[in-house]
């Protein structure tokens, strides 16, 4: 699987077809699978830089979405609370993502807002520090903005 440069802005995968939308969601790919079957794979797939980022990632959203089912979803890794709509977290070219990220309240969405890319994404730049506490209270909101349920008081 190429692992396109850093000056190349896309996903990590195989290379898209110039003036087509992708066809498949972000993350590694082979000839022998469209998509992978675990997280497991799916990290053990992504080039070390991007692994590293995902796995911190990846250690964040659960801490905040205690109790959540790890699966792959749409191509990609999710953790889904119960049967709940998850939080998919991704690999890109330059970037890790969060996504869907709703617009949240107050304070938390100032610290958000400079993540933002479009919509509801939030992009986590590979070449800066993870902000693991952030990470951990966006997993900890439902979709609907309620605050998931929690061991700890946070």
């Amino acid at each position: 699987m190429p692992y396109r440069p850093a000056g190349d802005a896309g996903l990590i995968g195989p290379a898209r077809t110039p003036g087509r939308a992708a066809s498949r969601p972000p993350g590694p790919r082979s000839a022998a699978t469209s998509v992978p079957a675990t997280v497991d794979e799916y990290l053990a797939a992504l080039p070390e830089e991007a692994r590293a980022v995902l796995q911190q990632v990846r250690a964040a959203v659960l801490r905040g979405l205690p109790g959540a089912t790890e699966t792959i979803r749409h191509g990609m890794p999710a953790a889904v609370p119960g049967s709940r709509y998850g939080l998919h977290h991704a690999a890109w070219e330059r970037h890790a993502a969060l996504h869907p990220v709703p617009v949240l309240d107050g304070e938390l969405e100032a610290e958000v807002a400079p993540h933002r890319s479009g919509e509801d994404p939030v992009h986590l730049p590979y070449r800066r520090p993870v902000p693991e506490d952030l990470v951990d209270r966006i997993a900890a909101r439902r979709p609907d903005g309620a605050a998931a349920a929690r061991s700890d008081d946070r």
